[in-house]
């Protein structure tokens, strides 16, 4: 008999308090949500989706109860909420968290003292150890006349290059008779009380040459990077070029670069992170998935292990496949390279005479029912519960999704 399966979210917390002895807090729901457990539990065509939140739960309980005796040096002592939500969604240890966070500033420090970045602060801020606030890099970075003037424009006619507003007034595109793309625009910056319209032409392209324009992205506390485009010679193209070379030789992004070029501000790197990535076939069906684990060099095995389960929960929505053995393997291959479906398909009794033939001594089939039920749990363990239709499909374009909140 089917056990039965909760029909709401109030009568999934009732039933987990009832069978764990313990009323279910804000925080552990908010983290089944987003494993997307109480999903599964409340899916009728999932009988065993219950089962599963509950000792999801129990895992997550016991996994909590040890990183607050690893943090209180082995004795379980209270915790604040907000150290409940970060021992509980994270896998790394509180040590290895404190530990990337003291490195970084100090690899943030020495980076700041390079020559690339003291010769853009010289350039763009008139002081190497002066660090703009993150009102200052909006403005700078979003505004249209740091992207299409150089910092010579702002020193001759006394503009501060981190300390102006500017606006578009007028922009009008046109092509030139030597197949020269420009924009004439009009622009209005104020500062200090004062104000002053500009108008230049800038070229984007031209056939024949090297585009005039920069395009990068910067994402400003959003999901989706804004791209932006600094014209060459300007403020913006400037930090563009100092960004893309700090960013390739420290492997950051370019958002990463540009912040701490600007506000000496340390990426907030991580010690784990995991990404994973999702091919299709044709059709649009998912068919693999591959998951990513990048770990600092002291980070250990096991918060390793636990960064990947993590992320491999997120990313199916089945537990982990089970193994599969050689010979099911091997079996799984043959049928599939002997029985293509656009053409007339081959019987399963002549497919298993041949594979009697040509298979290992001791893996012959005398009954064509069992060669054929061994195939198809085979593939049920490989497509099925491997990928496939248990591959949880993201949510907008194929493409890499990455989790650093570890």
């Amino acid at each position: 008999m089917a056990r039965e399966i909760p029909k709401s979210n109030d009568q999934l917390w009732k039933w987990l308090e009832r069978d764990t002895g313990q009323a279910v807090t804000r925080v552990e729901k908010r983290w089944l949500e987003e494993e997307r457990v109480t999903e599964v539990a409340l899916d009728s065509s999932e009988p065993d989706g219950y089962t599963e939140c509950v000792a999801a739960l129990r895992r997550a309980r016991k996994l909590h109860k040890a990183l607050l005796v690893e943090a209180a040096g082995g004795r379980a002592g209270p915790s604040t909420s907000h150290e409940r939500v970060v021992r509980l969604n994270g896998v790394a240890t509180r040590s290895e968290l404190l530990r990337a966070k003291v490195l970084a500033r100090w690899v943030a420090n020495r980076v700041s003292r390079s020559p690339v970045v003291t010769a853009v602060r010289a350039q763009l801020l008139r002081d190497p150890t002066r660090d703009l606030s993150p009102v200052g890099v909006d403005r700078l970075v979003f505004s249209p006349a740091a992207s299409r003037l150089p910092p010579e424009f702002f020193r001759d006619r006394g503009i501060p290059i981190t300390g102006h507003q500017a606006v578009v007034i007028e922009i009008h595109p046109r092509i030139t008779s030597d197949f020269r793309v420009e924009e004439d625009v009009e622009l209005l910056i104020r500062w200090r009380r004062k104000e002053l319209r500009h108008r230049i032409l800038t070229g984007s392209q031209q056939v024949g040459t090297l585009p005039t324009a920069m395009r990068f992205n910067f994402y400003a506390g959003l999901i989706v990077p804004l791209e932006l485009v600094a014209y060459r010679g300007s403020c913006l193209w400037i930090l563009a070029e100092a960004c893309n070379e700090v960013a390739a030789a420290h492997r950051w992004s370019v958002t990463e670069a540009a912040w701490l070029i600007l506000s000496g501000l340390a990426p907030d790197k991580k010690p784990v992170r995991t990404k994973w990535r999702h091919t299709w076939d044709h059709t649009g069906q998912p068919l693999t998935a591959l998951v990513t684990v990048t770990a600092k060099h002291y980070v250990s095995g096991r918060t390793v292990a636990r960064a990947f389960e993590r992320a491999r929960k997120m990313m199916l929505l089945a537990p982990a496949p089970r193994p599969v053995g050689e010979r099911a393997l091997r079996l799984f291959e043959f049928v599939e390279d002997h029985r293509d479906p656009e053409q007339k398909k081959i019987p399963w009794s002549a497919l298993m005479r041949e594979w009697d033939r040509c298979s290992r001594p001791g893996w012959a089939y005398q009954d064509r029912g069992h060669f054929m039920r061994d195939y198809l749990r085979a593939r049920k363990l490989l497509v099925e519960e491997g990928g496939s239709r248990f591959i949880r499909t993201p949510v907008g374009e194929p493409g890499p999704h990455e989790y650093q909140d570890y």
